[in-house]
């Protein structure tokens, strides 16, 4: 397995990647297939594009994208060290082998060199396989965030995780 930043050069295999996990798991993630297609492949590229406060981390298995986890620091003076942990995804013929904590420890290791100490993210209440994930890289459930998402008329809670950086 090789795991890198991805570029502008990785748009299209992460878009595919994007469209595949909003398709398969809408419960799981705040953006709709719909609206993701309808901003394009321009608004990927701009994901990508290697600016330092946000990036995209992604797993290759036999040169295929098989995994990507971003993250987002916080641009505001007073919130600078905080940072939020987003698109965490693994194909299902990669999962059960380490490859979405090992994307988080990539962005934890960046984000350190941010001088982050703060990273949070939200995750499905359901979710048990991503929570046990988290959990086994230090993260703690800090609140709960009732109907978070409302997919198809079903609503969905989402846990909301920390990880103080200073304690790991």
């Amino acid at each position: 397995m090789e795991y890198r930043k991805l570029t502008t050069a990785d748009a299209p295999a992460y878009n595919d990647l994007r469209c595949e996990m909003l398709r398969a798991h809408p419960d799981a993630f705040g953006d709709s297939l719909e609206e993701h297609l309808a901003r394009g492949l321009a608004d990927v590229e701009r994901r990508l594009a290697g600016r330092e406060h946000s990036q995209v981390f992604g797993a290759f298995l036999d040169g295929q994208l098989v995994g990507a986890a971003g993250f987002y620091r916080e641009s505001h003076e007073k919130a600078r060290h905080v940072a939020t942990i987003w698109g965490v995804y693994t194909r299902p013929h990669a999962r059960g082998q380490g490859v979405s904590a090992a994307l988080i420890k990539l962005a934890l290791d960046a984000l350190r060199g941010l001088g982050v100490d703060l990273v949070q993210l939200d995750v499905g209440s359901h979710n048990a396989p991503a929570r046990r994930v988290y959990e086994k890289l230090g993260f703690v459930k800090t609140g709960l965030w009732p109907r978070a998402l409302r997919v198809h008329g079903v609503d969905y809670d989402e846990d909301h995780m920390v990880l103080d950086l200073r304690r790991v």
